[in-house]
């Protein structure tokens, strides 16, 4: 699965990062990569292994996240 927008919350953990697009009010998109990134604004996109966890969180893991062209 992709998805295009912003970061909006990135967590390092010294092994994983966990990057989030879209507010938790909606579906929540969380991208589990193993560098860490910036929010910066930029348009980026997720590609990644699609799983669902109840209503709002999405989980693409593995997950690759790279600036939009």
């Amino acid at each position: 699965m992709t998805m295009k927008g912003e970061i909006i919350e990135s967590h390092w953990d010294g092994a994983l990062a966990y990057l989030v697009m879209c507010p938790a009010k909606g579906v929540q998109v969380m991208c589990a990569t193993y560098y860490p990134e910036e929010v910066t604004g930029d348009t980026i996109m997720f590609a990644g292994g699609y799983a669902r966890y109840g209503e709002q969180p999405v989980v693409l893991d593995p997950c690759l996240s790279y600036a939009e062209e």
